[in-house]
């Protein structure tokens, strides 16, 4: 029978070695760095002080209201925020929107699953502060990219062309409406400017079908051509068995 105290001991002596292995590497990559010059060290001082420059502005955009930031946005954070399978209270007080620049994007949510992500023009994860309030996102879809219920049926048995999106930004000037008009899908303001590409016209678009056997087709040729592909596979029995990859890359992409 396992006692804590021998759980513990187990668990310290993992941390000692990961702290040992941490301490070489950092000494090697340190060692690595000064024969390297000036010039690299000086670019990873300048990394480290911009990052230190975002925390601070993003700690200090934590402490301003939220009623302030949702005026120079143009918005207001809703209790019942849903956006396809994403339902959360923003006003709640755990929910930190400048953390996922929620201020600047239209039409984001926050659901883990990739194909629900894709909705928006970023996950509304904890990880994007500060919100920089310049520029207010948003992207539309020829296609639902997390229907499930009909993927395979239209995507990969029939000829229907793979879901495209366009992604568009708007200058934010802390006003609401003006001289834009209203979009199909609710949000307001001038056309959004810039944008990236427009969707082809369904008639002209490629077959997800047909992409499918395209990236099977150069998937085949880089396992049996590459010697990157080679290392990969010898690797990969120390991760098990990959479950259904071919499903996986068709739902997803």
């Amino acid at each position: 029978r396992v006692r804590p105290e021998q759980v513990l001991q187990r668990l310290c002596e993992g941390l000692e070695l990961d702290e040992r292995i941490y301490l070489s590497a950092r000494r090697r990559f340190d060692a690595q760095v000064a024969t390297l010059g000036q010039g690299l060290g000086s670019r990873l001082q300048a990394l480290h002080a911009a990052n230190a420059e975002l925390t601070r502005r993003a700690d200090a955009q934590g402490a301003e209201p939220v009623p302030s930031l949702e005026a120079a946005a143009g918005i207001t954070l809703q209790r019942q925020h849903v956006q396809g399978n994403w339902r959360v209270d923003e006003r709640a007080g755990w929910y930190k929107p400048h953390e996922r620049a929620r201020f600047s994007c239209i039409a984001c949510s926050g659901d883990v699953v990739p194909e629900f992500d894709f909705g928006g023009c970023w996950p509304l994860w904890p990880q994007f502060a500060p919100d920089e309030l310049a520029f207010r996102c948003n992207r539309t879809w020829t296609a639902d990219p997390g229907d499930q219920a009909t993927a395979t049926a239209r995507y990969r048995r029939a000829d229907h062309p793979l879901p495209c999106w366009q992604t568009c930004w708007q200058a934010m000037n802390g006003t609401r409406g003006g001289a834009g008009d209203t979009r199909r899908d609710g949000t307001w303001g001038e056309v959004l400017q810039p944008c990236t590409a427009a969707c082809p016209r369904v008639e002209d678009a490629t077959p997800a079908r047909k992409w499918w056997e395209d990236w099977k087709a150069a998937l085949h040729e880089f396992e049996t051509t590459s010697e990157e592909a080679r290392n990969i596979a010898a690797l990969r029995p120390a991760f098990g068995p990959m479950r259904d990859i071919d499903g996986m890359v068709a739902n997803v992409f």
